[in-house]
């Protein structure tokens, strides 16, 4: 069994209305309809429950942690590749010898 969880994200958007001199921002909102297997949805609403936010947020978060893991990941392989392994093992003799 699956069930369908329906998502609202909201972001602040730059607003190029001029209010008192200051850009503003509006809220947009992005639904998304995710479909769960039924055990996983529930596990969710019982997390969200527990940690007393919505499941809205609850899924927010998990979407930016995930993407928070990923970009790292993407990082870490674009500065390995810059990386230099005879100036890493010169840096760490220099600093062994103070």
């Amino acid at each position: 069994m699956v069930s369908v969880v329906s998502v609202v994200i909201l972001s602040p958007q730059p607003n190029s209305a001029n209010h008192g001199g200051h850009r503003g921002t509006e809220v947009c909102s992005h639904w998304l309809n995710i479909t769960l297997p039924d055990s996983l949805a529930k596990k969710a609403a019982e997390l969200a429950e527990k940690e007393q936010i919505s499941l809205d947020q609850f899924v927010s978060l998990a979407v930016a942690e995930k993407m928070s893991a990923w970009l790292t990941e993407g990082y870490v392989a674009e500065r390995a590749k810059r990386g230099d392994r005879a100036k890493f093992l010169k840096a760490l003799r220099g600093r062994s010898s103070s």
